[in-house]
């Protein structure tokens, strides 16, 4: 668990272990988000995944804010922006295995 937001925020890190989990724990049925099956946080799903782990180089982790399953995802066609309570909520970061530096 982090515990480093200043409006006190705690969060855990999840690593991620296979589409299929990211996709069931965190996928848009998961998260009301509107995306179906394997869409992720208006991510583009499995190709997105596959781009950073097929290599072998990077490592994905969800980097999940505690009781983010109750934050009401908001309306797509309404959001000009990702960066708010429910955007922030559920971050992915890719890890470069080797230098353990994120991946852009």
């Amino acid at each position: 668990m982090i515990d480093a937001d200043p409006a006190g925020k705690t969060y855990t890190v999840v690593p991620i272990q296979s589409f299929t989990q990211m996709s069931r724990k965190f996928g848009g049925d998961a998260t009301g988000a509107g995306l179906q099956g394997d869409g992720w946080c208006h991510a583009n799903g499995m190709p997105m995944y596959n781009d950073f782990t097929d290599s072998g180089r990077c490592k994905l982790y969800v980097i999940a804010q505690d009781g983010w399953e109750d934050i009401e995802a908001p309306d797509p066609k309404y959001v000009t922006t990702a960066y708010d309570d429910y955007g922030m909520s559920l971050i992915a970061i890719a890890v470069d295995i080797e230098s353990g530096t994120l991946v852009d």
